[in-house]
């Protein structure tokens, strides 16, 4: 049964740290991001609450003291015109915007002010007393708008706060942030370049020391040969091709002898080179 499972080979890619650590300050940008959100919001919306709860407090308030005030002033015959002034005027001391007064059957019997188009209405309702016949119940509303505006106001100036933040922490912390990983990355390779660099020297020390002793056989060898090639009669030719390959065995020491002062970390000394004759011995292989 073929369960769809590959047979091949299975190729794992490792995880580097720099991505997991990259990752961490994507998700730090996101909470300084929130953040910021919450420094707009937050002052507004305590603000708000607040204020709402004032204005609910003052309208139970306004209530009482109307209530009082209507038993100090109403007694049994009230004067409506006298009465509606003084409500009026204490209308616009607590920043009432509507006065009810209602009778048997929720009647309206006096009505000042007008009601506020906002979606946040405060009212507050309360029984009288039965002294103040034909009068029942009162209610009031308070006018929200000056609330709101201020809010909106509060809001607007944490608004431009946070996308000042905003607009710091994405132009200047999160790109230094992204420049201080890439840096820490780029100096591991380094390291790690050097670490590998480190040990092909020690391979080529090994390997010179290997290469060095048939090597210098060979050469000893060619240069023997070349000394007694005039007392053997060799063609011209012949000697030509040996010292050729005697020349090449020398500069085979020479990269040697190079790469072993590499592989020990000794100090490189310059010096001039006869680049025509570089040429010249590149022209012969």
């Amino acid at each position: 049964m073929n369960l769809g499972i590959n047979d091949g080979p299975l190729t794992v890619t490792p995880r580097s740290p720099f991505q997991d650590l990259r990752q961490q300050a994507h998700k730090l940008e996101r909470m300084l991001f929130v953040l910021v959100g919450i420094i707009a919001l937050l002052p507004t919306s305590v603000f708000f609450v607040l204020g709402v709860r004032r204005l609910q407090a003052n309208a139970e308030l306004a209530v009482e003291h109307i209530g009082f005030m209507l038993e100090d002033i109403h007694g049994a015959s009230p004067q409506r015109p006298r009465l509606s002034t003084l409500l009026e005027r204490e209308m616009q001391l607590t920043g009432i915007a509507s006065l009810r007064l209602t009778g048997t059957r929720n009647r309206t019997m006096l009505a000042l002010g007008h009601s506020v188009n906002s979606f946040l209405p405060i009212r507050a309702q309360s029984n009288l007393s039965p002294s103040l016949v034909p009068f029942q119940t009162i209610a009031v509303e308070m006018d929200s708008n000056p609330l709101l505006f201020e809010s909106g106001r509060i809001f607007a100036i944490h608004l431009v706060v946070a996308a000042l933040l905003i607009l710091l922490i994405h132009r200047f912390s999160i790109p230094a942030l992204d420049k201080a990983i890439g840096q820490l990355e780029t100096t591991q390779a380094q390291l790690i370049h050097s670490e590998k660099m480190s040990a092909i020297g020690e391979i080529y020390a090994g390997l010179t020391h290997e290469i060095n002793n048939p090597l210098g056989v060979m050469i000893g060898k060619l240069e023997l040969l070349l000394k007694s090639a005039k007392d053997r009669q060799l063609p011209p030719e012949l000697i030509h091709d040996l010292e050729m390959v005697n020349r090449q065995g020398l500069r085979i020491a020479e990269l040697i002898r190079s790469l072993l002062i590499f592989a020990r970390k000794n100090t490189l000394n310059l010096s001039a080179t006869a680049l025509n004759r570089t040429i010249g011995e590149v022209l012969e292989l």
